[in-house]
C-alpha cells in the first residue's frame, strides 16, 4: 500500500500492437508491471534506456491475459484507495497504509443489527453503565458501518463510482473511518466524554452526503442524453456506457430507468440513515445522562444536543421521547416550512394540522417524525404555489394535515393538498431518485464546501437529516425516496395517491419503539 500511495500521480500502461505476444509498460509503471509479471510466473526482459525505455516479456496469450489482468485489478484496487489520499492531513506513508489494511479488514466484518427497543432501558432511566457500554458497541459498530458504506461507493453501476462528488463523500468516510479508531475503547466516563466531540464532528461531516451523491447521479443523467458531452463528468475514465447511452433516446430519465442505481441507492439510504440514527442517539444519550448526573454541564451540553423538541426533558431517552405528542411535531414541522416558503416565494400557503383523537403518549424518535412530515409539506407548498399562484393559494385551506393514533398506538399523517395533483403517467416516477419538477440545485455545491473542513457549509447536524442547512426549497429528487426509506427503517410504509386535476394526498404510517421485534439495520 506504501508503493501504490507512491505510484498513484503516474500510473500509466500502453499495449503494443502485436495482441497475445508483446506488452509494453512505459516507464512509469515498470515496477507495478514486473510485479504483476512476476507474479503470473513471467520473466521479464529489460530493453535499452533511450529506445523506449520500457521492459518488454516474451509471453503467450494466456500469460498475457494474466498479466493485463493482474494490471486491472491493481488499478482497480488504486482507483479504490485514491479518494483516501490527503483525507487526513496529518497521515504519513506508513499510517496511511496501517489505516488502510484496517479498512479492508472492517470491510469484510459483518454489521450488528440493534432493535429500537433494545437503545430504550426497562425501567426508561439510562445510567452511566449503560452509557459506557453504548458506547463501547459504538467503537466496534461504526468503524465497520463506515468502511461498508465507503466500500459500497465503490461498486455504483455506471460509472458513477469514479465521479469526483462520489469520490468527495468517500473521502469523508475514509477520514470519519480514521478519527474513530484512533480513539481507544472506553472503559470509563471520561473515554465517552472524550468521545463526544468525534461523534459531533462525523455527523456534521456527513451532513451534505445525500446532496453529493443527487449531484454525482445527477450528472449520470444529464450523460445518458443523446446529445450529452461526456468530458463534463469530473471522472478521468469513461465514465458511462455508450451502449447506455445511445439507447437513451428521449425518456424521463430518472433512476428508475436505472434498476441497479435504484436499489443501491435505496440499500446505501437505508444504511446510513441506520449509522446516523446510532451517532445522534448515543450523542442525545450521553448529554442526557452527563448532565443529570454532572459529568458535563450546561454549556458543553448544549454545544453537544442534536434534537431539541418541546417535550418534557425526562420523557426522552436519546432520541426517542417516551410520550410524544405527535400533533405537535407536526404544527412544528409545518411552521419551519412556512418559514421557507416565506424566504424562498415570499408566500406560503396555509398549513391546517388537525389530530383525530389523542395523538399522545407515543413512542417514537420526534425528530425523524418531524423530517418526514416536513419534506411532504414542501411538496405540497411548492405544488399550490404553483397551481394557483401567489394569491389564490391562501384561498380556504390548500393544505390538510391529519394525525391519528390508533389504539396499538401505530402513528399515521395524511398530508393532502389541491396543487392538481400528479399526471398518472408520472406518478411511478415519484418515489424515483432524481424525479423532480424542480429546477436543479447543484449550482453553488462545490463552491459551499471546503474540501479541508466539508462540515462548514452546515449550521449544525441537527439542521436537516435528509439535506444540510444550506439546501433549496426543492430541486435535488432526493426528498420522497429517502423519507419512504425512513419509514421503512422504522418499520412503516409510505403510500403516495394522487387525484389528477384536484391534489394529492401523502400517508405515512408508523409504529411505536415498543411494537418495533425487528432488528434495525
Amino acid at each position: 500500500l506504501q508503493f501504490l500511495y507512491l505510484i498513484d500521480s503516474y500510473l500509466t500502461g500502453r499495449r503494443d500492437a502485436s495482441w497475445g505476444r508483446r506488452v509494453m509498460i512505459v516507464s512509469g509503471a515498470r515496477r507495478t508491471a514486473a510485479i504483476a509479471a512476476r507474479a503470473c510466473g513471467v520473466r521479464w526482459f529489460s530493453t535499452p534506456i533511450g529506445t523506449d525505455a520500457g521492459e518488454v516479456p516474451q509471453v503467450g496469450e494466456q500469460k498475457y491475459a494474466e498479466v493485463l489482468r493482474r494490471l486491472d485489478d491493481l488499478e482497480a484496487r488504486l482507483l479504490a484507495v485514491q479518494p483516501m489520499f490527503g483525507a487526513v492531513e496529518d497521515l504519513e506513508a506508513e499510517d496511511f497504509s496501517k489505516y488502510v489494511t484496517q479498512w479492508e479488514y472492517f470491510t469484510r466484518r459483518k454489521q450488528s443489527l440493534i432493535a429500537l427497543e433494545d437503545l430504550i432501558p426497562s425501567d426508561g432511566v439510562a445510567t452511566a453503565d449503560h452509557v459506557i457500554n453504548f458506547a463501547r458497541y459504538l467503537h466496534h459498530e461504526i468503524p465497520i458501518r463506515l468502511s461498508h458504506r465507503g466500500n459500497d461507493l465503490d461498486r455504483l453501476p455506471y460509472g458513477l463510482s469514479h465521479m469526483r462528488p462520489v469520490r468527495t463523500v468517500k473521502s469523508w468516510y475514509f477520514q470519519s473511518f480514521v478519527h474513530m479508531r484512533r480513539l481507544s475503547e472506553p472503559k470509563t466516563i471520561d473515554d465517552v466524554v472524550r468521545l463526544l466531540p468525534t461523534l459531533r464532528t462525523v455527523l456534521e461531516r456527513h451532513s451534505r452526503t445525500l446532496e453529493h451523491l443527487a449531484k454525482g447521479a445527477f450528472d449520470l443523467k444529464r450523460a445518458l442524453r443523446p446529445t450529452a458531452d461526456l468530458t463534463m463528468l469530473h471522472s478521468g475514465a469513461e465514465p458511462v456506457d455508450r451502449h447506455l447511452q445511445r439507447r437513451a433516446g428521449h425518456k424521463i430519465w430518472t433512476l428508475s430507468n436505472l434498476p441497479k442505481l435504484q436499489d443501491f441507492l435505496n440499500d446505501f439510504n437505508t444504511s446510513r440513515i441506520g449509522t446516523r440514527f446510532l451517532l445522534a442517539h448515543a450523542m442525545e444519550l450521553m448529554v442526557q445522562v452527563g448532565t443529570r448526573e454532572g459529568w458535563l454541564n450546561e454549556a458543553e451540553a448544549e454545544g453537544l444536543r442534536y434534537s431539541t423538541f418541546d417535550h418534557e426533558p425526562d420523557s426522552f431517552v436519546g432520541l426517542v421521547c417516551q410520550k410524544l405528542d405527535a400533533k405537535k411535531v407536526v404544527d412544528l414541522a409545518a411552521a419551519q416550512v412556512t418559514s421557507e416558503a416565506h424566504k424562498v416565494y415570499g408566500i406560503a400557503p396555509k398549513i391546517s394540522v388537525q389530530a383525530a383523537g389523542s395523538v399522545e403518549d407515543v413512542i417514537f424518535p420526534p425528530l425523524y417524525l418531524n423530517t418526514m412530515t416536513g419534506e411532504l409539506l414542501k411538496n405540497a407548498v411548492r405544488a399550490v404555489i404553483e397551481k394557483h399562484g401567489r394569491y389564490g393559494c391562501q384561498e380556504g385551506d390548500p393544505i390538510k394535515v391529519t394525525v391519528c393514533v390508533s389504539e396499538k398506538k401505530n402513528l399515521s399523517v395524511r398530508v393532502e393538498d389541491n396543487g392538481g395533483g400528479i399526471k398518472r403517467s408520472l406518478l411511478p416516477l415519484a418515489e424515483s431518485y432524481l424525479y423532480t419538477t424542480a429546477p436543479p440545485a447543484y449550482t453553488d455545491l462545490d463552491r459551499a464546501v471546503d474540501p479541508k473542513n466539508p462540515a462548514a457549509a452546515s449550521v449544525s447536524p441537527r439542521s436537516s437529516l435528509l439535506m444540510s442547512a444550506s439546501s433549496p426549497f426543492a430541486g435535488y429528487g432526493f426528498g420522497l425516496p429517502v423519507t419512504k426509506c425512513i419509514a421503512e427503517y422504522f418499520g412503516g410504509s409510505f403510500q403516495l395517491v394522487s387525484q389528477e386535476g384536484h391534489g394529492t394526498s401523502a400517508y405515512l404510517f408508523l409504529q411505536p419503539a415498543a411494537q418495533l421485534g425487528k432488528k434495525l439495520a
